[in-house]
């Protein structure tokens, strides 16, 4: 009987992901700006613990900086793409205000491009506290955010 073929898709056991996210805009605020990075493994297919982090500003903008341990899930996987669901736990580091810590997730898909490179999109939800470090904050103690990134699999 010949042998099944070999895994090679996003999330396979054994696997990592490395994702970068990079961001440049303005706006009638002025400039803004944004960097990630992350990393995980998958322990088996399609679950893989990771960590997060990332730095987001501007002119006239509080900076922040997260770090976060990170649980990714991916139920859906096919060679074309890849759906995943994230959760998050960890630090909120505030420029000039008090830190906080944040839990939250989301989900997303990952669209293959070639090779073991992917485009990520994605939504997450992050809830912030103690409230009393988030409440006089622009989007209170929950922050919502649309991701754009590249996913290399490795």
């Amino acid at each position: 009987m010949p042998a099944p073929p070999e895994d090679t898709g996003y999330g396979r056991r054994h696997s990592m992901q490395l994702g970068l996210s990079l961001g440049l805009g303005s706006g009638t605020g002025g400039m803004r700006y944004a960097g990630g990075a992350g990393f995980g493994y998958f322990v088996v297919t399609g679950v893989a613990p990771g960590v997060d982090s990332s730095v987001n500003g501007g002119a006239d903008v509080l900076t922040t900086e997260t770090l976060t341990g990170t649980l990714r899930l991916v139920p859906i996987r096919t060679g074309a793409f890849a759906f995943f669901l994230i959760g998050r736990a960890g630090r909120l580091f505030m420029h000039n205000h008090a830190d906080a810590w944040g839990a939250g997730g989301g989900a997303g898909v990952v669209i293959a491009t070639g090779g073991n490179v992917g485009l990520q999109l994605s939504y997450e939800i992050l809830s912030l506290w103690p409230y009393g470090h988030c409440s006089d904050l622009a989007s209170g103690c929950r922050l919502d955010a649309f991701g754009l990134g590249l996913v290399v699999g490795l």
